[in-house]
């Protein structure tokens, strides 16, 4: 378990293997169930989280409603990098939406060694720049189109949800009831 998460983070950033080893020597695993909140706003600010196996939503509250933010997959930086969230913005939270294994390392521990190595720091940024693209790819893409056009184009760029992901999860990211996005697979946008 542990070679398949580290050669995925060695195949999709580049690290070496004494990097790797780095980041072994100071992380550890944890378990959830399905439906699990992984955390929690205290537990996420302490830890940086990757997804090892399985798959993860982060989501907020507003009122009534639940607003999906992004999902995590195997190899993922888990919800936003800690830290870079304001505390007037509402609580985050991570909920396993299958049964999920994470790789945590304490955050004061992960800093350190950003700063003793120009090899990790450079990842931490290049993780840090994807989360800035899925935010603002989400905020130009997704969220502003009429609803139907942003369902096609959820199609293409995440086929791989509509088979791992509940019907009401994916409203929520799409920010439209459940209710309207069974109408728009009725007309035919499935995949």
């Amino acid at each position: 378990m542990q070679i398949d998460f580290f050669s995925r983070l060695k195949a999709r950033y580049g690290l070496s293997e004494a990097s790797s080893n780095l980041l072994l020597n100071i992380m550890e695993t944890a378990s959830y169930k399905k439906k699990d909140i992984i955390g929690g706003k205290e537990h996420n600010e302490r830890y940086t989280i990757f997804v090892d196996r399985g798959l993860v939503r982060t989501y907020m509250v507003r009122g009534k409603k639940n607003h999906t933010i992004f999902f995590s997959f195997e190899g993922d930086l888990l919800g936003p990098f800690p830290g870079l969230i304001p505390a007037e913005i509402p609580e985050l939270y991570c909920e396993a939406l299958e049964d999920t294994i994470v790789y945590r390392a304490p955050r004061t521990v992960m800093e350190e060694l950003f700063s003793s190595s120009l090899e990790l720091s450079c990842w931490a940024r290049k993780m840090l720049e994807g989360k800035i693209r899925e935010y603002n790819f989400f905020f130009t893409d997704y969220f502003y189109e009429e609803k139907t056009t942003q369902y096609k184009k959820f199609l293409v760029d995440y086929p791989e949800l509509i088979r791992r992901v509940p019907l009401k999860d994916i409203a929520g990211y799409l920010n439209v009831t459940p209710q309207s996005l069974s109408r728009i697979r009725a007309k035919g946008w499935r995949f």
